[in-house]
């Protein structure tokens, strides 16, 4: 390969004629070129199986890996963390306090506030009463998730919230096994990612399948119902993904 680039390299040295090598090079030049499209490709079909075939560490789970987690959920806590949309409601909270905002748009602003703690109020409480009435593979707490980012710091309790999201200070983790639902995106940097719920360990590492980590919500269901039915909408949609929850780890608990 090293005599066709010497060759190849040559050609530099004479000039193009509109475009082209003249005449008593070109053929040589083609077929030196080919040459190298040939071994490219080849070279580049060789590694393929190592694309292929390399993955992040952690990717997948054996399958005895993966029943002693749902082995140690059942013995341990599943915490739920419930969206708080912390965010927007600060978002909007600081606007309010904006004196360059105007009345007219604080109106405004003071109503959106109000919907979204109303309807994450509703929503929260709606997800509880689906885990109470449906889940029953483990022990459960409750908490906003603000919490996760105490939970990185080894903060473990002083979070949790009772069945009518008041604060529950006797509800502790400690010496207990414990494990992380949040309600996030199955792929978070891609535009189809669905909403799921989604398990983690104590170390907030995402478990891996085939551990039964990832229960996608019926966003499509729950859209039709948000127009026929919109008073029940949200809660078939969570009953419907608890259960479906339940029934996994069960299912996979079971088979071992």
């Amino acid at each position: 390969m090293y005599q066709d680039i010497k060759k190849a390299h040559k050609f530099e040295l004479f000039p193009l004629k509109n475009g082209k090598y003249p005449s008593r090079y070109r053929g040589d030049f083609l077929n030196i070129q080919k040459k190298m499209q040939k071994r490219s490709i080849l070279a580049l079909l060789l590694l393929l199986p190592c694309f292929l075939n390399a993955q992040p560490e952690g990717a997948t789970w054996t399958r005895r890996q993966a029943f002693e987690a749902v082995k140690a959920l059942k013995e341990g806590v599943l915490v739920v963390c419930l969206p708080s949309n912390d965010k927007k409601i600060k978002a909007l909270s600081a606007l309010l306090d904006n004196p360059q905002v105007n009345e007219n748009e604080k109106m405004r602003i003071r109503k959106q506030l109000e919907t979204t703690e109303s309807e994450s109020r509703s929503d929260n409480l709606t997800t509880i009463t689906a885990f109470r009435q449906e889940y029953r593979f483990s022990e459960v707490y409750f908490a906003y998730d603000t919490a996760i980012a105490q939970f990185r710091k080894g903060i473990i309790d002083g979070h949790f919230l009772n069945d009518t999201l008041e604060t529950a200070p006797k509800v502790s983790l400690t010496g207990k096994t414990w494990f992380v639902l949040r309600i996030g995106y199955t792929d978070a940097t891609q535009s189809s990612g669905a909403e799921a719920f989604i398990l983690s360990d104590s170390s907030l590492n995402e478990l891996q399948p085939p551990f039964p980590a990832a229960v996608r919500l019926d966003n499509l269901g729950y859209l039709i119902n948000k127009t026929l039915a919109p008073e029940i909408a949200s809660r078939k949609r969570m009953t419907k993904a608890v259960r479906k929850l339940q029934g996994k780890l069960g299912e996979f608990y079971g088979e071992e």
